[in-house]
């Protein structure tokens, strides 16, 4: 009896070293888990600040050219105009209008001069 004893303690000892050991390993995966997620997250928080920075940069910029600039005033003598109809005056033709498309369309109506031509 003392022998099966003894392998029951020795299986209990073999046992709690096992679990022991597995506990450790669970517990140092999951250190290493949060420790990967705190490095991301601090990653992604420079990266925005970081883009933030940048944007305030570019904004300094951008109000330093334009404090540079100079403003220009409207000229005080008058302009000479072109009215508008003048411009446009070849464009507003209709193609109906155009001597070349009449002469086109001519040749396609039927009238006395061109007679429809029926081939059965």
């Amino acid at each position: 009896m003392d022998t099966n004893e003894q392998n029951q303690q020795d299986k209990r000892e073999l046992r709690h070293k096992r679990r022991q050991r597995n506990q450790i390993i669970a517990y140092t995966a999951v250190g290493i888990m949060i420790l990967l997620l705190a490095v991301g997250i601090a990653f992604a928080v420079s990266k925005i600040t970081g883009m933030n920075h940048d944007r305030q940069e570019q904004q300094n910029k951008l109000d330093d050219i334009i404090a540079s600039e100079e403003t220009i005033t409207a000229p005080t003598e008058p302009v000479e105009t072109v009215p508008i109809h003048s411009i446009f005056q070849p464009h507003l033709r209709l193609w109906s209008q155009r001597q070349d498309f009449r002469l086109q369309s001519m040749a396609t109506v039927p009238s006395p001069q061109n007679p429809v031509r029926v081939m059965c």
